[in-house]
């Protein structure tokens, strides 16, 4: 099969060689019409750089000095800034990054990406040394695989691929389902903290009290649950940990101190307030 040059690219976008060279290396001087343009072209060619050019990327690459700015993407959600567990998620983030002398240079989701412009300006190892993928799994393998060839460095937290090809930071789920069976013989559980407010409303505009009628147990641990009434007994992550963890693991990839992707799985732990009781 013929490879896919430059020259291809700028003939479909109906632009010269050096206008997709500006383009691939968001450099300035182009129309946002144009860059459109060539996005669609290279994806329409799946056109890749030689592995000449590879080469001389990662020369360039070696030679640069790092920004200093990390990423952060989340699986999509319906809004990245108020849903309560990434928030606390982003926020640990916020605080270990400074720790670390770091820069939290950007945030978005999944859904976010799906703009070819916005995609290539920050999928960009001239803007960020690595990227913290939140909540993505098997379910987003192929946008992942996609990330992967413009960002070498990554590091799943929250979930993980299954072929492993990702250091990944998670909690241990089967642990959290064998603490709610051993505390309960009856109840709902329900797989978020938030989804636990629909939860109450129901069962409290059903007439019946919680945890006289109904047990309710969450899972997150996060501080909305403390202030339902009653409290929430839910299972906590340690976030704080969890987060230092998945920064360190993407450091030591970024200085290249880490060739093999690892797991590392925390466990989880009862939060036991005033939302279940035996019955």
């Amino acid at each position: 099969m013929k490879r896919v040059t430059l020259k291809d690219v700028a003939k479909r976008s109906g632009v010269s060689i050096q206008t997709v060279s500006r383009v691939i290396n968001n450099l300035p001087y182009v129309s946002e019409e144009t860059r459109k343009k060539v996005f669609q072209a290279i994806e329409e060619l799946n056109y890749r750089p030689s592995v000449e050019g590879k080469k001389l990327v990662s020369l360039k690459n070696s030679l640069k000095s790092r920004t200093n700015n990390i990423g952060c993407i989340l699986f999509p959600t319906y809004n990245k800034y108020s849903e309560p567990f990434f928030s606390e998620i982003l926020e640990e983030i916020d605080c270990c990054l400074r720790e670390f002398n770091l820069h939290h240079y950007f945030t978005c989701t999944l859904d976010d990406l799906q703009e070819q412009s916005f995609y290539y300006r920050i999928i960009n190892p001239e803007m960020v040394d690595g990227i913290v993928l939140i909540g993505i799994g098997d379910k987003y393998y192929q946008e992942v695989k996609k990330i992967r060839k413009n960002i070498d460095n990554l590091v799943i937290l929250a979930d993980y691929l299954s072929d492993g090809s990702i250091s990944s930071i998670y909690p241990y789920g089967l642990d959290a389902g064998y603490q709610i069976i051993k505390y309960l013989f009856t109840a709902i559980f329900v797989v978020s903290d938030p989804m636990a407010i629909g939860v109450y409303k129901a069962i409290q505009k059903n007439g019946l009290k919680i945890p006289d009628d109904i047990s309710v147990i969450g899972y997150d641990g996060i501080r909305l649950g403390e202030h339902l009434w009653p409290p929430l007994t839910t299972i906590g992550i340690n976030k704080k940990e969890m987060v230092k963890e998945a920064i360190k693991v993407l450091i030591e990839e970024i200085e290249g101190k880490r060739k093999t992707p690892i797991r590392v799985v925390f466990p989880v732990y009862l939060i036991e307030r005033k939302s279940c009781r035996k019955i």
